[in-house]
């Protein structure tokens, strides 16, 4: 009768609403394209099957034009540089465009016709043509990163390009650029930056050390370790030789501020200009035990400490030190810079 619902069969499975139907109908159309784009994506040289073969090397001058591998770069939102060709190897840089996640470009080692390697924010990939970093005669692959930061985050990564792309070098996410310089004439390239461990530690990052680290590749592990006492000499030689972010006097070069105007709100206490001033004077301190001179490093730490009211001063930069991956004890062994951070 009209006016009284039936009451469903509790045997007989309850049909959706007819607006539910129509949306569960949309969300199956749309997952179907979905599906085909993936696939197409896939076909046209996406992530490639682990089960297939590759295929042959592309001749030279052949520009590659398959996807990067990272699942937050649609290949629609990138566009490729021309790959520049070492031996069998093509290195390219694929550009963010308008309307893209995240932030930075993209830079791929491709061999094969495949990318074997795929990194974001990078800002530049070159190929070692001028600086061989391990004295084997062949290029390596360099990429330089940032994240964007204002004065972090730099990163460098090097790779010896053989049939696979093997890591030299993959330092940790810095407030200091670096250089590659061959600082001992011994034909293969070292890498002259500087540590960050010490930033905001006791001041202000502006007037924070930043000591200099120089890292050499070693044959055994096969990777770029801290090396910064054995080039003592030339680091003392050249005071005012520094990298990016590193004023040469072993502080942060981005801020001319006034003492009395880098602490809170402009004002000058005690307690700001202490702390400035005991920063200043561990840049010089730092540079000794970084460069291996322990005995009158740690002297002027006692001096500073006494001169500035802070007891714990060793204890403190004892525990920095431990976390730093340049700095290296006397009579250790440099651990390769590979984790990046």
């Amino acid at each position: 009768m009209p006016g009284i619902p039936r009451r469903p069969d509790p045997a007989s499975p309850r049909r959706p609403a007819r607006g539910a139907r129509l949306l569960l109908g949309l969300a199956a159309g749309s997952a179907l394209v979905s599906l085909g784009a993936c696939r197409a994506i896939e076909g046209a040289g996406g992530p490639p099957d682990p089960a297939a073969a590759p295929s042959s090397a592309a001749s030279p001058g052949t520009e590659l034009a398959s996807p990067p591998l990272d699942p937050l770069a649609p290949r629609d939102r990138f566009a490729p540089e021309p790959a520049t060709r070492v031996a069998d190897w093509q290195l390219r840089l694929w550009r963010r465009q308008p309307g893209g996640v995240g932030f930075g470009d993209i830079a791929t080692l491709e061999r094969d016709g495949r990318i074997r390697v795929s990194l974001s924010e990078a800002v530049a990939i070159e190929a070692s043509d001028a600086t061989d970093l391990d004295g084997d005669g062949r290029p390596e692959a360099l990429v330089r990163t940032w994240s964007g930061g204002a004065h972090c985050c730099y990163g460098i990564q090097a790779f010896r390009l053989t049939d696979e792309a093997e890591p030299l070098l993959r330092t940790p996410p810095s407030s200091c650029e670096g250089r590659f310089e061959d600082l001992d004439g011994d034909g293969r390239q070292e890498l002259l930056t500087c540590d960050d461990a010490f930033g905001y530690a006791f001041c202000p990052f502006a007037a924070s050390p930043l000591p200099r680290v120089v890292l050499r590749y070693a044959p055994e592990p096969g990777a770029f370790i801290p090396a910064t006492p054995d080039f003592a000499a030339w680091l003392a030689a050249n005071p005012s030789d520094g990298v990016a972010g590193w004023d040469g006097a072993g502080a942060a070069s981005e801020d001319a501020t006034p003492r009395s105007e880098r602490d809170s709100g402009g004002a000058s206490t005690p307690a700001a200009d202490a702390a400035l001033a005991r920063c200043a004077a561990l840049g010089p301190a730092l540079a000794a035990l970084y460069a291996g001179q322990a005995e009158a490093g740690w002297r002027a730490i006692a001096d500073i400490a006494v001169q500035t009211g802070a007891p714990e001063l060793r204890s403190e930069v004892e525990r920095i030190l431990a976390r730093s991956a340049y700095f290296l004890a006397p009579g250790a062994v440099g651990a390769p810079v590979l984790d990046g951070g």
